[in-house]
């Protein structure tokens, strides 16, 4: 058996978090750190990361993610860009992670911020209800639904089973769970929603669909937007990209990659995944 294996119960994990604690999640740390596919289906830690409490089944990768305090596929990058914002969208939030931090970020800065945070798959979202109800102080809406570009019911397949976060949109129906669909600038307007200060997507190559769907709400509000681009999942999904760009030129957007890239011409042709953060000059 490997030392790896060995590792996977209680006493090996707390030993190898304070591991990690004690030298601040250098990349090397995680070596020892079992993958999440050699847990079974269903193993489940109730744990408090960053004063926040969640219950996980560390089968999955993304709740593995969060155990173990890993940085990779992280979302905190986000939290810098939300400034003063009351009125928060996190659209495809999984189990909570980041709208839970967005949420706790605003808190501490005196701000009664409202994080909005869908997620239409209907495993997923028990799981952020349960998280939800763990965290009552903060302030997170959790919706069950989806959002694109027209309202109706889409379907969802587990495109990888360990790892909820690659759950998406798909036309098999026969292997996928019917899931129901609105669109941003419908659900603000049903909901009176006042503002929309800060928008991040993160749904699997669907992010063109929901922008579409948004369009006038951005228009009107003019929030920071910050949105995971990977051209070969938004190309899977039947999106185009670059109406998108130039709809938000149009709006006199400034936009770059979390790297700083700011060419359009040099993001279009990007061959790797990262996240687009669009900033309303």
């Amino acid at each position: 058996m490997s030392l790896k294996k060995l590792l996977t119960n209680k006493i090996g994990e707390s030993l190898l978090i304070g591991f990690i604690l004690l030298f601040r999640s250098k990349d090397w740390t995680y070596k020892f750190v079992p993958s999440n596919t050699l847990y079974k289906n269903g193993t489940i830690r109730n744990v408090k990361r960053n004063g926040i409490y969640y219950r996980l089944d560390i089968s999955d990768y993304q709740e593995w993610l969060i155990f173990f305090y890993c940085k990779s596929d992280s979302s905190e990058h986000v939290l810098e860009y939300l400034g003063q914002s009351i009125h928060v969208f996190d659209i495809g939030a999984n189990i909570g992670q980041t709208a839970f931090n967005m949420a706790q970020k605003q808190k501490m800065k005196g701000l009664n911020a409202v994080i909005h945070a869908f997620e239409p798959y209907p495993r997923t979202f028990e799981k952020l209800k349960t998280n939800s109800s763990l965290n009552q102080n903060i302030a997170v809406k959790a919706y069950n639904l989806g959002l694109g570009e027209e309202k109706g019911k889409l379907y969802m397949m587990q495109h990888s089973p360990s790892n909820s976060g690659g759950f998406r949109m798909t036309e098999d129906r026969q292997n996928s769970v019917e899931v129901a669909i609105t669109t941003f600038d419908e659900f603000i307007s049903e909901q009176g929603i006042p503002a929309v200060d800060f928008i991040k997507i993160d749904v699997e190559g669907f992010e063109v669909q929901v922008l579409k769907g948004a369009l006038q709400s951005i228009k009107k509000f003019k929030p920071v937007v910050i949105f995971e681009y990977s051209l070969e999942n938004i190309r899977a999904q039947g999106g185009h990209i670059k109406g998108i760009f130039e709809e938000l030129q149009n709006m006199n957007y400034k936009i770059k990659s979390k790297e700083g890239i700011e060419d359009l011409n040099a993001i279009l042709e990007l061959p790797v995944q990262t996240d687009l953060i669009c900033i309303p000059n």
